[in-house]
């Protein structure tokens, strides 16, 4: 009898022990397809990134989800010193910043910047243009007399940016689309832009120089196109061969070398070149209108090789050879 209920409680034991070692087997089976799962459709898992994109990542997720109790915060903090320096009789209210809206503007020269170049940036370069779009409206802005900015193909990856690191992007006072600037600005007639000679692409590559900007002040009605592209040199005369090649369009370079002469490489970054199209298509400059005070104005001084001589003396120091060299903006 007794070997008989040890039988029994053995067999107990060892059914037990399998039904076991199947519940794990399942379980472990059900792990591991839901973690193929989770996998689908995502290529860049966080498994896959680097330990630095991954910190990255992090500190902009804790960004976004503080927000709203960081203005609060903010809000608590100006509230807070109204009410010291109003004890204090020390109340001062600030000047308000007063804008002039692009639609109000007296300028109504359009200045485009085609972001038709994202496959030919890394995310770090998409990161610097997203942080220079956010300059070139900050510029126009405020701007007493704002251009016409335009900001086209938005999309992709420099939109997801946008979306992660301007998010207020959608208020700003401007035109922003994911179309190509030609879809938007001539959809009616194709070849009116190629034909057009106010019409032009700028390019520091180019041998021909843009119009000078009493002429462009006067018209009020030439295009601009800036190719935002940050590439640190990479792709050499890509946007002449765009304008040249795929647009068929006139294309020109900011006349530096007939006015100024730099101590390095004539490289601007996109915020330099919008705001030096802004005042030569406003005008809104103090000193006498010209390319000369408007380079001297925006191109800052560790740029310029003579900065503190006078511009005529500038202009008769340039050599010949110093004026057919290539300028890259």
């Amino acid at each position: 009898m007794e070997s008989n209920e040890s039988n029994t409680n053995d067999a107990v034991v060892i059914e037990n022990l399998n039904s076991d070692i199947q519940n794990e087997t399942k379980e472990s089976e059900f792990n591991k397809s839901s973690i193929d799962s989770s996998n689908d459709g995502h290529p860049e898992s966080n498994s896959q990134l680097s330990k630095r994109k991954q910190r990255r990542l992090k500190r902009e997720q804790r960004w976004a989800e503080t927000r709203a109790e960081r203005r609060r915060e903010e809000k608590k903090r100006r509230r807070e010193r109204r009410q010291q320096n109003k004890l204090n009789g020390t109340v001062s209210k600030k000047p308000r910043l007063q804008t002039v809206s692009m639609s109000n503007s007296n300028c109504k020269t359009i200045i485009v910047i085609d972001c038709d170049y994202e496959s030919f940036m890394n995310e770090n370069e998409l990161r610097k243009l997203c942080k220079q779009l956010m300059y070139c409206y900050a510029i126009n802005r405020r701007s007493s007399a704002p251009a016409q900015l335009w900001i086209t193909s938005m999309r992709g990856k420099l939109l997801e940016l946008m979306e992660r690191l301007h998010h207020s992007y959608h208020n700003w006072d401007c035109k922003i689309t994911d179309k190509h600037w030609t879809e938007v600005l001539f959809s009616n007639n194709i070849v009116d832009y190629k034909s057009n000679p106010k019409i032009i692409y700028l390019t520091g590559d180019a041998k021909a120089t843009i119009p000078d900007c009493q002429q462009i002040k006067e018209s009020n009605d030439y295009v601009f196109i800036i190719g935002g592209l940050i590439d640190h040199n990479r792709h050499k005369c890509l946007c002449l061969k765009r304008a040249r090649e795929e647009f068929q369009m006139n294309y020109g370079q900011l006349p530096i070398g007939e006015h100024i002469q730099m101590n390095q490489r004539r490289i601007l970054s996109i915020p330099h070149v919008y705001e030096i199209m802004l005042l030569a298509s406003n005008g809104m400059i103090d000193n006498n209108f010209s390319w000369t005070n408007i380079f001297q104005k925006v191109i800052p001084n560790r740029k310029l090789q003579l900065s503190s001589s006078s511009s005529n003396d500038i202009i008769n120091n340039i050599s010949n050879n110093d004026k057919s060299d290539k300028i890259e903006i």
